[in-house]
């Protein structure tokens, strides 16, 4: 009898060592299923946001006014915009997509090019650089660009990001100026009436030669000056 009895209280300790284990596992899997549906949430939310952020890019890749390039991290072109193809005259992508991204700068900037894509990796940034671009017909255009590194999703570099501007109306303003400039200086420096060099010109000449073989700022030798003077007494 007693050993029924041990049995019976063996058996009703196991049921209940049972029962205390499934209330365990089914609250401890009713709180895994609210935190999974709240990751779940939580996931769905980002992917609204990602998908935005994709729209959002991609209206700003488009409505850029300046040209958008994306390539690999062997300068071979994967995506551009409109405004690319309205820069360098391409009438679709297809004549582009595929290309290195060098064939598109003007030989004797590519070595500039490739120091700066060069630093880039060595974390040397030199901001927007002026180089003179090749549009489909052969022509050149000067654009200023900027370029960064793009990143997957894990932070890690899978290519590179070019924002290029068309300055070519400011690089024709720019020489424009320059040689009014010199038409003016020319102007100052040579006399009206004989079209020959001014005192103006010496004197400024003088001081050149004075900067660089470092000699005391000096007036202009002064046999000039008095031949200057004797000039208004001629009659």
């Amino acid at each position: 009898m007693g050993e029924v009895i041990y049995v019976y209280w063996l058996v009703v300790m196991a049921l209940w060592l049972l029962a205390g284990i499934g209330l365990f596992l089914f609250f401890r899997l009713r709180r895994l299923r609210i935190h999974l549906k709240m990751l779940l949430e939580q996931n769905q939310e980002l992917q609204i946001l990602v998908e935005n952020g994709d729209r959002k890019f991609a209206l700003l890749f488009e409505a850029s006014p300046d040209a958008i390039v994306t390539s690999d991290l062997e300068g071979k072109i994967t995506s551009v915009n409109s405004a690319t193809l309205r820069i360098f005259q391409y009438p679709d992508a297809s004549r582009i997509l595929g290309r290195h991204i060098l064939d598109f700068v003007h030989a004797d900037d590519r070595e500039k090019a490739m120091t700066n894509l060069s630093d880039m990796y060595h974390g040397k940034y030199n901001g927007p650089e002026d180089y003179r671009s090749l549009r489909a017909d052969g022509s050149m255009v000067d654009l200023s660009v900027n370029a960064e590194f793009t990143t997957d999703s894990q932070g890690v570099r899978n290519g590179f990001l070019f924002i290029e501007r068309d300055v070519s109306a400011r690089r024709a303003y720019e020489a424009a100026l320059a040689e009014s400039n010199r038409h003016w200086e020319s102007l100052s420096n040579t006399d009206g009436l004989t079209e020959l060099p001014n005192r103006r010109f010496f004197d400024d000449f003088w001081r050149r030669e004075c900067s660089v073989r470092r000699f005391p700022p000096t007036p202009f030798p002064a046999g000039f000056a008095m031949g200057s003077q004797l000039r208004k007494w001629q009659p």
